[in-house]
């Protein structure tokens, strides 16, 4: 059954990723509440590089890294997006939740006269994504130039972003000593959960193209060390109001992480960038 819905699944995240810059479509009063909902898909590659410490006393692996479309390993995905606004004021949700599986081998390496590797990873991911947040217009015109009738706006926002990452895998590497004299295959598994909650801050940027074209720029930063050493997000998208309530949106988005996990006396440096062209439908009213 979930084969045969993965495809819709897919589609739809494409569709819905286009959303999370399209919070605003026909003009409300100011004294007004404006809403919008935008279900939306997200295709980006996928990459990671860890460098894994302690591994033996004075021993360090080195990083290994790979990268992949999510395509080649999407299980599932969910992803949806629901804004309010109110004069100057907006507050956003955003949820984001993928079920990935993949494999992957490092480089081989030496931990002084022992060969290592490579080493062969299966794993599966389980990662879910929640922000919440609000934003404060800080400057709204007209550019005749551009449009006569639209604003261009410039909004900044605020919040947090709320990451559970539930990593299970299964390693596989070969042990051998110098002048071939041992050699030993190992294998295991290794599962564990990381949660991050980042304060984040940054800005939004609208330009009106003409009456129904508009270029959307976000882009936020965070973390600071609270959970994750860095957390970044950037969107690039165009929009088109097909109809009175109803936008359509492509564009770009480039989400990354910086991390330290501390497992069974391991410390895991994580690095993980997620990037890709996103598509979505707004409805508003």
């Amino acid at each position: 059954m979930i084969d045969r819905i993965r495809p819709v699944i897919r589609g739809l995240s494409i569709v819905s990723s286009l959303g999370i810059l399209a919070a605003t479509a026909a003009p409300a009063s100011a004294e007004d509440w404006s809403f919008s909902f935008t279900p939306y898909v997200w295709v980006p590659d996928i990459s990671a590089e860890a460098e894994i410490g302690s591994v033996a006393p004075g021993g360090n692996i080195g990083s290994t890294s790979g990268s992949s479309g999510i395509l080649d390993f999407l299980d599932l995905a969910l992803l949806a997006h629901i804004e309010a606004s109110k004069g100057r004021f907006a507050f956003f949700g955003d949820i984001v939740y993928l079920e990935l599986s993949t494999d992957f081998a490092s480089d081989a390496f030496t931990v002084g006269p022992v060969q290592v590797g490579p080493i062969e990873i299966d794993a599966d991911v389980d990662g879910k994504i929640l922000e919440f947040g609000g934003g404060y217009e800080v400057w709204r015109d007209t550019l005749e130039s551009y449009s006569a009738h639209r604003q261009a706006t410039i909004e900044l926002i605020g919040g947090v972003r709320l990451s559970r990452l539930d990593f299970s895998s299964r390693l596989a590497t070969t042990v051998s000593g110098a002048a071939g004299g041992f050699a030993r295959q190992l294998s295991g598994g290794l599962g564990f959960t990381i949660d991050l909650a980042d304060p984040i801050v940054g800005t939004r940027v609208s330009l009106p193209l003409g009456e129904d074209w508009t270029v959307r720029l976000r882009g936020d930063i965070g973390g600071f060390g609270v959970d994750s050493d860095l957390t970044w997000n950037t969107v690039l998208a165009v929009s088109y109001q097909m109809f009175d309530h109803t936008s359509l949106v492509l564009g770009y988005r480039a989400l990354g992480y910086d991390f330290e996990v501390n497992q069974a006396e391991t410390s895991t440096k994580l690095n993980l960038r997620f990037h890709g062209p996103l598509a979505a439908v707004t409805f508003s009213w």
